[in-house]
């Protein structure tokens, strides 16, 4: 008869105790903890009475309401459209043999329900767009230096969206970008004062980066965000709509083809996050292989959900510690923000380049890192191959003359 032997419970700080035991030099344990953002860390160790000391309940309610009033289970994959492409009609004849629906080149656009395009032009004018017209005038105009006024009325037949993803390919940290994303809903609001169900048609979206977890917990904790301050501001809305986008910060040119990996780590975040739409671009720019790069970047998405099967089941990250706190933290640290940057306003942060100037610094500081390979980006500051194929810079927007105030410039690790 065998016996049930009983172990002697072991408290956090023996763990702590083991481990600074077991650490070899030059590791410390003070170096394990990992620095998330400027605002907060998360320790090396812990049991589960962190969801108590933290009061992490609440996490519970925001998963069962978001469950309950999501949109669908499987994410759109949106297609890049890129409007820097001469028209070529032969292009298109190609792209339907390669079975690829969506294409762009100059103003003639082409595409299947099936497979939604995303397009975007800052310098456009925002008056009489059409239905379904995706619309953004306080990012665009943050993007080219010159400030959009609109009235409600003029947003009428559009959908609202708010690029956040802008913060992020300009060098901000996660808390920036998510605060950001509230700071232009709360001037959306009281533009649209008039209009209460803006909010569950209004996308938002995220530029996701190869930092796994750190990705993955932004989008649920920004959706909880989203879900917040719209039952503060008495809004109606359901789970929120998040469009993550692969991120242009960490896109490089100097080994295109490994732009391959860090996407397919950025759609992993995005599924498992449970974004709602996912665009992956494409990874190199070269026209000779522009119908490649387009479907592999369609493909990448439809082979994590058929082949990986990462739709099976609903936030698999509930529960974990490191994503639930992550979630916690980062939803905390944005809100606190928002809610300093919301005395001010989104507009008075923008004309007097505040918002500008928050952004720059934490870019330096993330460019500062990269030199330092303290941040690492393969086959570009660590592991350059002699056989890397390089490509042609990302396209950029070109800068108006004469900005009205500083325009949110996009930055590049690999310059």
């Amino acid at each position: 008869m065998s016996q049930i032997q009983e172990f002697p419970e072991v408290d956090l700080q023996q763990w702590a105790d083991r481990v600074k035991k077991e650490l070899k030099a030059p590791h410390t344990f003070e170096s394990l903890q990992w620095q998330v953002s400027e605002f907060f860390s998360l320790d090396p160790v812990y049991d589960a009475t962190i969801f108590e000391k933290e009061n992490l309940g609440y996490l519970q309610s925001f998963h069962k309401r978001w469950a309950e009033h999501r949109n669908k289970e499987r994410p759109d994959i949106l297609a890049f459209a890129d409007p820097f492409q001469d028209e070529n009609q032969e292009q298109f004849t190609i792209a339907e043999a390669y079975n690829f629906q969506a294409w762009v080149s100059g103003s003639n656009l082409k595409h299947s329900a099936d497979l939604p395009v995303s397009t975007r032009f800052p310098d456009s004018e925002i008056l009489n767009l059409s239905v379904n017209a995706e619309a953004d005038p306080l990012m665009d105009g943050l993007l080219t230096g010159k400030w959009k006024s609109f009235k409600g009325s003029d947003l009428e037949k559009c959908t609202v969206h708010i690029h956040a993803s802008d913060i992020h390919n300009a060098g901000g940290s996660a808390v920036q970008e998510m605060a950001t994303a509230l700071l232009a809903a709360e001037h959306y609001r009281q533009v649209m004062h008039g209009n209460m169900q803006w909010t569950n048609s209004a996308v938002i979206h995220l530029g996701i980066g190869p930092l796994f977890w750190l990705e993955l917990a932004k989008i649920r904790a920004m959706r909880l965000l989203y879900i917040n301050f719209c039952e503060v501001n008495t809004l109606e809305v359901k789970a929120g709509n998040i469009r993550t986008e692969t991120s242009k910060l960490y896109w490089s040119k100097t080994d295109s083809e490994l732009n391959l990996l860090r996407h397919s780590s950025e759609v992993m975040s995005s599924v498992l996050g449970g974004a709602d739409q996912i665009l992956v671009y494409p990874h190199t720019f070269e026209k000779e292989k522009t119908l490649d790069a387009n479907r592999l970047a369609v493909n990448i998405p439809l082979l994590a959900f058929e082949e990986s099967n990462l739709l099976t089941h609903f936030d698999p990250a509930s529960g974990a510690y490191i994503l639930e706190m992550l979630t916690h933290k980062l939803a905390e640290a944005a809100w606190k923000l928002f809610s300093e940057w919301n005395e001010t306003g989104f507009e008075n942060m923008v004309k007097n380049n505040m918002l500008q100037t928050e952004i720059q610094k934490s870019a330096e500081v993330l460019k500062n890192k990269f030199a330092t390979k303290e941040i690492q980006m393969v086959g570009v500051n660590v592991f350059s191959s002699p056989m890397a194929k390089s490509s042609p810079g990302f396209p950029v927007y070109p800068a108006i003359e004469h900005p009205e105030f500083q325009p949110l410039a996009p930055v590049f690790l690999d310059a």
